[in-house]
């Protein structure tokens, strides 16, 4: 990733998730155990993502670096737009997840809903809220040019991606076992998407380029 910080088209900031080691064995049993990273190129805007992206797919010394790092037919790669809900601290454990919407809704009904309903129906559950220290939600755009990705993995369309900030491990396993959680803003995730099928990935850690702090 710093050499992708480095480029001439370089997006305005990349971020590396490294993974919690060892992965605590409960949230390997909440989450799973699937992925090594998630690395995020930022872009003020969708032109400024297609044109930077478009250079560094053709930029060969780069593409061989990625296929040295990167299990491209593992990964998973596409393009959204930030939503802040709630925005994390400098440090938190986060955890980031990605899934389809519900079956019978359209992505426009579904992003509309996760982006002004669920909030809404998340902040009235008040003894689950205080856990919650950052809410990042990113909405998918399927508007890449073919190939724009394929250096970083397959590209694969997830409409709903999240970011969710927690204090501790103790904190995801307690938020997330909650008898309120459980009866009011589970059902309401189910409503507008697959919560049961989506990729995960935990981090304690994150390396940013241009460092800040």
């Amino acid at each position: 990733m710093a050499q992708v910080a480095s480029h001439a088209a370089a997006p305005a900031r990349v971020v590396l998730n490294l993974p919690m080691d060892p992965l605590p064995a409960e949230l390997a049993a909440m989450f799973g155990d699937r992925f090594d990273a998630v690395a995020e190129l930022w872009y003020d805007d969708e032109g400024t993502a297609q044109v930077s992206l478009a250079r560094l797919a053709a930029d060969p010394e780069l593409g061989a670096a990625a296929a040295r790092a990167i299990d491209r037919g593992a990964s998973h790669a596409w393009l959204a737009e930030v939503v802040p809900q709630i925005p994390p601290p400098t440090q938190c454990l986060r955890f980031v997840v990605a899934g389809q919407m519900a079956d019978g809704m359209t992505l426009a009904e579904a992003q509309e809903y996760w982006r002004l309903e669920h909030p809404r129906v998340f902040r009235t559950v008040t003894d689950f809220v205080p856990y919650i220290v950052g809410y990042t939600q990113m909405h998918g755009r399927d508007v890449l040019e073919s190939g724009a990705i394929d250096w970083l993995g397959a590209h694969d369309f997830y409409p709903m991606c999240a970011e969710m900030g927690l204090r501790s491990v103790a904190d995801v396993v307690t938020a997330y076992s909650m008898p309120s959680y459980l009866a009011v803003i589970r059902p309401d995730e189910e409503y507008f998407s697959k919560p049961g099928e989506m990729l995960s990935f935990a981090s304690g850690e994150a390396r940013t380029w241009p460092a800040t702090g």
